[in-house]
């Protein structure tokens, strides 16, 4: 998510700084209104993309690792398909719902006027024409996305010629960065590669470790015994209403991770939220998938998020306008998962 909002918000500040961009009607301090709107657009729309897709955001992963060990395929199956079927949906209402929050705030007035596209355009032609690498780049990218999407083995896709676990997701995305590794950048069959060794000491390899070891973490919960020891303890859901049980596991969860990073509190609360749906009597993902979007519903402080901390040192927001903004998206998030849990994660994985 953060490079993506490293670019747009230059491409932000560039159309704000020159005066002479904008049209002579705008006033400055409309502008600077309608500039706040845009950057905390960019930053909340970059991680509310990121749950459309299992690969967008590190809870997500978190959860289909977690499942893949320790969940009951019974209850339902996640992989790279059924998650598109319900986040891909939900990405789409979560958005268009916080771009009308916005559009009430920061928006109402602007009708008429006009804020020039010359940086935008200028951007654009710099950009030159698709080069071999970035063909090879796209093909490749595409090819990984279908293969994910006709991999479920129950709807009689290509994972069902192997052995079950031996061809998952990760094993097309190995395949697909091997391919890029051995495709050439410029000339064919030229020494220069897509991708290169310097190209991995890029990678983010901290997450990568704070992902294994929550694995790592709901093994042992579970090889422990403390698993067994909590469905014991942990009956508190049992007896409440099912339509209340997804606002309150996704409130509680978003109360958190605004304070810690999205992918460690899903890695404490995955393992909890299933030991607690266990002694609840409670299908497993009822609790696992409000939870695990609500790790992304981190809106209201500069540290909450990547995105954030971008969007605030652009000097354009107070910590109390990301606090006061990031409270209502919060509430409409939690509103919103509610409802697609209840609704379509039903459908979808058929708890």
């Amino acid at each position: 998510h953060t490079p993506n909002d490293m670019v747009a918000f230059e491409l932000d500040m560039h159309e704000q700084d020159p005066p002479n961009n904008l049209h002579e009607n705008l006033k400055s301090d409309r502008l600077h209104k309608f500039a706040k709107g845009t950057v905390l657009c960019v930053a909340y729309g970059s991680t509310i993309g990121g749950l459309a897709s299992l690969v967008g955001t590190g809870p997500n992963l978190v959860l289909a690792g977690y499942w893949e060990q320790h969940g009951d395929i019974a209850q339902g199956n996640i992989n790279f398909a059924s998650w598109m079927m319900f986040g891909l949906p939900f990405s789409i209402v979560f958005g268009a719902s916080v771009w009308f929050y916005f559009w009430l705030i920061f928006c109402r007035g602007l009708e008429g006027s006009v804020i020039s596209t010359d940086v935008l355009q200028a951007e654009r032609v710099s950009l030159g024409k698709l080069t071999r690498a970035h063909i090879s780049v796209i093909v490749v990218f595409a090819s990984m996305v279908l293969l994910w999407i006709t991999r479920q083995p129950s709807l009689h896709g290509w994972g069902s010629l192997f052995r079950q676990k031996t061809a998952g997701d990760g094993a097309v995305s190995v395949l697909a960065s091997i391919v890029l590794f051995i495709l050439p950048a410029k000339e064919f069959m030229g020494p220069q590669k897509i991708l290169g060794w310097e190209d991995c000491k890029s990678v983010p390899w901290d997450i990568i470790l704070l992902m294994g070891g929550g694995f790592a973490l709901s093994e042992g919960i579970i090889e422990s015994g403390l698993f067994a020891w909590l469905n014991t303890k942990l009956t508190i859901l049992e007896g409440m209403p099912i339509f209340v049980i997804p606002a309150v596991v996704s409130l509680l969860v978003s109360t958190v991770t605004e304070f810690t990073s999205n992918v460690a509190t899903s890695t404490i609360f995955v393992p909890i939220l299933a030991a607690l749906a266990d002694a609840s009597n409670l299908p497993s993902l009822l609790l696992l998938i409000p939870g695990t979007f609500a790790c992304s519903l981190s809106f209201m402080f500069p540290n909450s998020t990547p995105p954030n901390a971008v969007a605030y040192g652009t000097g354009l927001l107070h910590v109390k306008e990301m606090v006061k903004y990031g409270f209502v998206i919060n509430c409409i998030g939690i509103l919103w998962i509610s409802v697609f849990t209840l609704t379509l994660g039903r459908l979808v994985f058929g708890f």
